[in-house]
Formats: structure tokens, C-alpha cells, sequence
């Protein structure tokens, strides 16, 4: 009698292959009366496979994160099937060409934000460029900056950001000051202050607090405030966002606003910045 197992290699066979008439080749094929049924039984290591096959790509990739906890090496699960994580950057990369339009459907950027999830954890992230996997690892963030840089406030578009920034996020939550270099030397400070600018509240929170942990560090500190400019831009968008606070608070955000001020200050080169004055006595008061 065959086991659980042994049926879901079965049936992962007549899904993905089928004979070709007249040939003793085979073609790969998705029948599409078990695959939906099938994907939810599948093992995670099947469920990995299939993000190879690009007609179910998407299904995998929503079943992969549903059940990512399954796996708490991910990192290491992904680069045990060769091409997994170049199908992942892939997914990344078909989304850029709905940007110039500003076409980009919710579908179109609920999958990318999927495969974006599937890097979102520190140990993917730098297992992508310690392993220096070939084109990925010229840059891995200038892969995510495309969906920072876009301008449109529609939701598929915020949900890109927001997403991009979790994946950047993990990796300045720890004191590494080799990853705050790296980072700095691909451009991540220009995109979080634009991130910033036109972000709804929950992507400027993400992106502020991806600033704040870059001038947590001695080389972030003097990259933002060594060059004038640089130093007096942040000022006035940090002094924008204080004065949008006013009128609708966000403590967490307000939270993250302060504390890059205060790091700010720290600066031998620039002296005391001052946070932008307020008529409510209470809305430096954060719960």
C-alpha cells in the first residue's frame, strides 16, 4: 500500500509531465483538475520545486510563505534546488515593466511582494550575497530599489515598497557596520528618504527606522551629515514629517522621527538639531 508520500510523487509526475503522441519524449504539463489540490497537500520541498514551473509559480509562492515557518532555515532550504533563488529575482524583475505605465495590478504586485517574503530574513538575504550568486550578486538591494523609487500612492504600489523595505529592514536591525557600508555604497539613503516623502504612514515608519539605524552607526552618521546638503535635506524632511504629525499623529513613526534626530545630534560636524516646534504640548508624548 502506497504512503501519503508516495501518492504526492505520484501524483507530481502526471502533473508536471505528460506523454508527447507519437514520441516516447515528454512535455512539462499542469492537469489542471488536481494541481490546486495538490499544491496544498505538497511538501514544502515540492512546493520549493514548483516555483520552477512557471504556470503555478504563483500558487507556490503564496503556499511557500503561508507555510514558511515550517522552515526555519530558509536561507539554506532555497539554495538547495538550483534556480530557486534566481526564479525569485525573476518574479522581481517582470515587475519593473508595469512601472513606466503605472499599470501594476494588486495581482501583479501581491506576487512580487510574495517572492519578496521569501527573502525577507536575514539569513536569505546574506546567504545571497555571501554565496555571490552570479547576476544577483552584483547588487542584491539595487533589485529592490525599483519599487522604492516609484511615485504612485495606488495600494499595488505601497504594497511593493512596504515590502522592499522589510527585506532591507532585516538587515539593519542588527550592529553590523559592514552591512551599513554596503548598503550605503548602493544607494539605500536617497531611496528611504524617498520612501519617506511619499509613502503612506506604515512604508515612512519602515523607512524612518531604516535611517535611524543607519545613523546609529559611525559611517552612516557621517555620510548624512559630512555633506551640508545632505545633512539640511534630512532636516527638512524629518521637519515635514513632524509637521504632518501634528495633524495626525503616529507615535510609532514619531518614535523613529526623534530618535534620527537625536542621532543627528551626536554629529561633531553639525552641532544640535532641533526638532520643529509645536503648538500641542502634547505631541512629543508617545504611548
Amino acid at each position: 500500500m502506497l504512503s501519503d508520500s508516495d501518492k504526492l510523487d505520484n501524483l507530481y509526475g502526471e502533473l508536471f509531465q505528460e506523454k508527447v503522441p507519437g514520441s516516447s519524449s515528454t512535455k512539462t504539463y499542469v492537469h489542471p483538475a488536481y494541481a490546486i489540490e495538490w499544491l496544498k497537500m505538497a511538501t514544502m520541498e515540492m512546493l520549493r520545486d514548483t516555483l520552477l514551473e512557471p504556470e503555478w509559480r504563483e500558487h507556490a509562492l503564496l503556499l511557500l510563505n503561508q507555510r514558511k515557518s515550517e522552515r526555519p532555515n530558509m536561507a539554506e532550504f532555497l539554495f538547495e534546488k538550483p534556480g530557486v533563488v534566481a526564479t525569485l529575482f525573476q518574479e522581481l524583475i517582470v515587475t519593473y515593466f508595469s512601472f513606466s505605465s503605472e499599470l501594476l495590478t494588486l495581482k501583479q504586485s501581491s506576487r512580487a511582494c510574495n517572492a519578496l517574503a521569501l527573502l525577507q530574513d536575514e539569513k536569505v538575504v546574506k546567504a545571497i550575497i555571501n554565496k555571490m550568486v552570479f547576476w544577483i550578486a552584483a547588487s542584491l538591494p539595487n533589485y529592490i530599489y525599483p519599487f522604492l523609487g516609484t511615485t504612485s500612492k495606488e495600494n499595488p504600489f505601497n504594497f511593493l515598497r512596504l515590502t522592499g523595505l522589510g527585506v532591507l529592514g532585516t538587515l539593519v536591525k542588527y550592529d553590523d557596520e559592514e552591512t551599513v557600508h554596503y548598503l550605503l555604497a548602493t544607494g539605500i539613503f536617497p531611496q528611504c528618504l524617498h520612501c519617506m516623502d511619499v509613502g503612506n504612514e506604515l512604508t515612512k515608519t519602515v523607512a524612518t527606522f531604516i535611517i535611524e539605524r543607519i545613523l546609529a552607526h559611525k559611517g552612516g552618521l557621517k555620510y548624512c551629515c559630512t555633506i551640508a546638503e545632505r545633512f539640511y535635506s534630512v532636516c527638512k524632511l524629518l521637519g515635514n514629517l513632524v509637521e504632518a504629525l501634528a495633524e495626525q499623529p503616529y507615535p510609532r513613526l514619531l518614535k523613529h522621527v526623534i530618535n534620527c534626530y537625536y542621532q543627528m545630534s551626536e554629529s561633531p560636524s553639525r552641532g544640535v538639531t532641533r526638532l520643529p516646534d509645536s503648538d500641542d504640548p502634547d505631541f512629543f508624548t508617545v504611548h
